[in-house]
């Protein structure tokens, strides 16, 4: 009796004879319904069951409507008579309208959304976005490859599926990549599915990326966020990587995660996608739930272990929380699996010392309009530990791509991202980019992130482009973004949103607000400028920088910018070391013409110091950061002049020196 009463006050969860407490109200349970295709029929009654283990009462489901290989408008589009999905939006008693489409964009699911807030404007919708089957890369070249099959009578065309039956499917032809593995073009053909990490990264790029865009505009008619995405294919992509690298004890091949042909799902894939179904619906965490049913049940020994079950349970919260469009973010400084963790919509508040360009309020990023998608690769990430304003790592850009509606190009070589991290979740973020249009024009991108928990780092863009050509748009918009880091891969994506539309008046309900802890710096976001009583001293280093032709902006309305590629060179004196390949000087021309270099040491012992050395010609006043407990932190808190730039071997000579007065 203590432990039910136990159970019921603490929602603590007993498992395998141990105890993970899931402080804070457990969420009320959800009426839901189901539009899908077979590839998330077998999923509803797992959730319902993990739900239970949570302690969740009342999580229905008032029903699943099964098209196989459906498009979601093929479920709009049955008869009134037969639309169970319609009927149950209509009667206005549905918490979470789920749909599975295979191609998107989907009218259906526009459809749907309409329909069910117009009789309940408290519905939720969410999407899974499904992994590819049927030997496809990407589900949105489904109705390409199908040869118009896509999309025809109640069964969708999904070989030997009936309406309201079970996923037929053939068996997986032999050699065809391992258990469940399928045949390439369609059906036909063997198919190894044991691919590279690099190789698994390009599957289903389009269909997600038409997700996400079809869940802002939807959630911007709104208003308000109402439809959220399930993460599945990315989680199933995660999973065959690792696979692929031996980390996932009871799966060896890749093929494993394929049931059939079609792409239907083996148990630990069906065990996923519940999970990411519950950190979606419900927000909180399914770390250190018990081994439900569908692995408990399997034919396959490991399948049953709690070792198995927690790395899908860990690998469905971590695509959850890094994945801004389930809605989900990690709770400030919670563990996986300790607690509840809460959906977020707030506006972010930056701290007073940040002057990010949106200091009343960065909103919501995906409630903008869409403007670009930068995919980058980085070329060095530098963690140069506690400095006098942070935990700081650097990310040094290789470069990359840039996509949007209005603009296509590249990203230039040698950008920089300053991460600076605090002990409570707090971030700071600087990044200096330049870009190149496919016609060749220079922009200059500076961005300023801030973050009250690194689960919700927002960025502010501001660009520089040339006024006097087609991209002067840039110049004059309200911009926020989000960074994707994955240091594995060795990538970083930058997604920019303009959010000229969105109201912005935050108040003590709807904001949340940035906090150091104190003993730091506040880091500036403007340069050093020498006072006129100071005078050179003792010489500190002399300095060669070799450099790269010019990438010129011109006028942009706010400089006339001109920039110049550091590419390595020499560091000598009091500091012996290098100049790392990275970084330029980011001159402005107008009257009175700055200099603005920001690049990187590295000494002879192997120390990286961040290098800033900037002011008016004449008038250069450098400023270091430096790892604390290193012998260079000396530089942190001094005073220093630099000498003009003068002619070097491959660029210009400076040297540094004491200020005194």
């Amino acid at each position: 009796m203590k432990k039910i009463l136990l159970l019921a006050t603490l929602a603590i969860i007993l498992v395998s004879g141990t105890c993970l407490a899931q402080t804070g109200k457990v969420p009320d349970g959800k009426s839901t319904f189901y539009a899908s295709h077979s590839l998330m029929w077998d999923m509803p009654p797992v959730l319902t069951e993990i739900a239970g283990f949570y302690g969740i009462k009342d999580h229905k489901v008032l029903g699943i409507q099964r098209l196989g290989v459906s498009r979601t408008s093929q479920h709009w589009d049955m008869p009134d008579d037969q639309n169970q999905a319609k009927k149950a939006l209509k009667e206005g008693n549905v918490d979470a309208f789920v749909m599975s489409p295979i191609g998107i964009p989907d009218p259906g699911i526009d459809n749907f959304v309409k329909l069910g807030l117009e009789h309940n404007p408290n519905t939720k919708f969410y999407i899974q976005i499904s992994w590819p089957g049927m030997g496809l890369v990407d589900n949105n070249d489904m109705e390409s490859m199908m040869g118009g099959m896509f999309g025809k009578g109640p069964g969708g065309g999904a070989p030997g599926a009936p309406p309201g039956g079970p996923p037929a499917g053939k068996p997986a032809p032999k050699g065809a990549g391992g258990p469940g593995g399928f045949g390439g073009g369609m059906f036909g053909g063997k198919q190894d599915y044991n691919k590279t990490p690099e190789e698994i990264a390009k599957i289903n790029i389009k269909n997600n990326r038409s997700a996400e865009e079809l869940a802002m505009k939807l959630n911007r008619e709104a208003g308000r966020t109402v439809v959220y995405l399930i993460p599945t294919a990315q989680a199933h992509n995660a999973l065959r990587v690792m696979i692929y690298n031996k980390e996932m004890p009871g799966m060896t091949d890749q093929g494993e995660v394929f049931r059939d042909v079609i792409g239907h799902p083996t148990e630990p894939v069906i065990a996923l996608n519940a999970y990411l179904h519950f950190a979606v619906m419900y927000g909180v965490s399914p770390v250190g739930l018990p081994v439900p049913g569908i692995l408990k049940n399997s034919g396959k020994p490991e399948y049953r272990e709690e070792k198995f079950n927690r790395i899908l349970q860990e690998l469905a919260w971590k695509t959850v929380i890094n994945y801004p469009q389930s809605g989900v973010k990690a709770q400030a400084g919670a563990m996986q699996g300790k607690g509840p963790d809460i959906v977020i919509e707030k506006i972010l508040i930056p701290h007073k010392s940040w002057q990010c360009g949106m200091v009343d309020g960065i909103p919501l990023p995906e409630l903008g309009e869409p403007v670009l998608v930068a995919d980058m690769k980085i070329d060095q990430a530098y963690n140069l530990g506690r400095t006098q304003y942070g935990d700081r790592e650097v990310y040094v850009v290789k470069g990359g791509t840039i996509s949007g509606e209005k603009i296509k190009g590249s990203v230039m070589f040698g950008g920089l991202d300053f991460q600076l991290s605090f002990s409570n979740g707090a971030m700071e973020v600087e990044e200096i980019f330049v870009l190149q249009t496919d016609d060749g024009k220079y922009i200059y991108l500076r961005i300023a992130g801030t973050a009250a928990d690194r689960g919700d780092v927002r960025l502010v863009p501001e660009f520089e482009a040339p006024s006097a050509g087609e991209y002067n748009w840039l110049n004059t918009g309200k911009y926020a973004g989000r960074r994707e880091l994955d240091l594995k891969a060795g990538t970083m994506k930058i997604m920019v949103f303009d959010v000229s539309g969105v109201t912005v008046k935050p108040d003590a309900t709807n904001s949340i607000g940035v906090t150091k802890p104190s003993g730091f710096m506040d880091q500036s976001w403007d340069y050093r400028r020498a006072s006129m009583d100071e005078k050179q001293g003792d010489l500190l280093i002399k300095e060669n920088v070799t450099l790269s032709p010019s990438q010129s902006v011109g006028a942009t309305g706010k400089s006339n910018r001109n920039i110049i590629p550091i590419t390595g060179g020499t560091v000598s004196g009091k500091i012996e070391g290098k100049v790392l390949a990275a970084g330029a000087d980011y001159q402005n021309l107008s009257n009175p013409a700055t200099i603005d270099a920001r690049y990187l040491w590295q000494t002879s012992d192997g120390e990286v110091i961040i290098v800033r050395n900037a002011g008016g010609f004449g008038k250069l006043a450098p400023t270091f950061e430096a790892r604390v407990d290193s012998k260079y932190a000396y530089l942190n808190n001094g005073l220093y002049l630099s000498s003009p730039p003068g002619m070097g071997s491959g660029g210009v000579s400076l040297t540094f020196y004491e200020s005194v007065k």
